[in-house]
């Protein structure tokens, strides 16, 4: 079996492809957001194509790990590594593919909602690869964008949590007012065909409003995914330059 000379560059190449991979599919997410309907499966087919160039480049690191005779970090670190910038790339890619199905049904505060945690998404991808490309010659460097990269977490958490209490909030208040127009239509004794109209289209209302926001909360879901499997990423860089002092 041929062994790679120690400490071999390889790992450091394979590395920064998945990162440059990552930012390229973060800059398509937020095209894929603003896109023209016509254009969305154009850009999701795009995003798949770079998960599967992603999974390429996981199981060639695998293949060089298993052929290495020194990698230049503990090889469940390369592992884990490789494997968590490619769930960043993974939960992206399962994005594109809900959002395919659903952005018919986001209204312009959904949308609005979904492009600042799409930004956020892209912002970690960026740092990311600032982060790993600090590895090689310049690991001091690499905490201060591990820090920035948890920051980007928080904010992504706040945005998430903030959206899904602004939908529930919406919804319940509709559901409110059904069930005060329900109490009173029972207690009057009559009621005009206008009025039996008026409460059914409130009902419709609340069931598209209702389906609306659960198509929202798994796209939000999903980028806010992303975010987190970027700050595990940040916590895998960090104990590899602390192992590698």
């Amino acid at each position: 079996m041929r062994l790679l000379p120690p400490r071999d560059d390889v790992f450091y190449e394979l590395f920064t492809e998945m990162t440059e991979l990552l930012v390229r599919a973060s800059d398509l997410l937020l095209g894929l957001v603003d896109a023209a309907p016509d254009d969305v499966s154009a850009l999701a087919a795009e995003l798949k194509r770079l998960e599967t160039e992603c999974d390429s480049v996981v199981g060639r690191t695998i293949n060089c790990l298993d052929e290495s005779a020194e990698p230049p970090f503990a090889r469940d670190d390369i592992t884990h590594l490789i494997k968590s910038l490619d769930d960043i790339m993974d939960w992206i890619e399962r994005f594109a593919n809900r959002f395919v199905m659903y952005h018919a049904w986001i209204d312009d505060q959904g949308r609005r909602q979904i492009l600042e945690l799409a930004q956020v998404v892209k912002h970690s991808c960026v740092k990311v690869g600032d982060a790993v490309g600090c590895l090689k010659k310049q690991r001091r460097q690499v905490d201060g964008h591990c820090v920035a990269i948890h920051k980007f977490e928080t904010q992504g958490d706040t945005i998430h949590h903030r959206a899904l209490q602004q939908g529930v909030g919406r919804v319940g208040s509709s559901l409110d007012e059904i069930r005060s127009a329900l109490a009173q239509a029972r207690d009057e004794r009559a009621r005009t065909p206008e009025q039996n109209l008026d409460l059914l289209e409130r009902v419709v209302g609340l069931v598209e409003m209702a389906f609306r926001f659960n198509n929202l909360r798994e796209l939000l879901k999903s980028l806010e995914r992303a975010s987190d499997a970027s700050d595990t990423v940040a916590v895998t860089l960090r104990r590899m330059v602390m192992n590698n002092a």
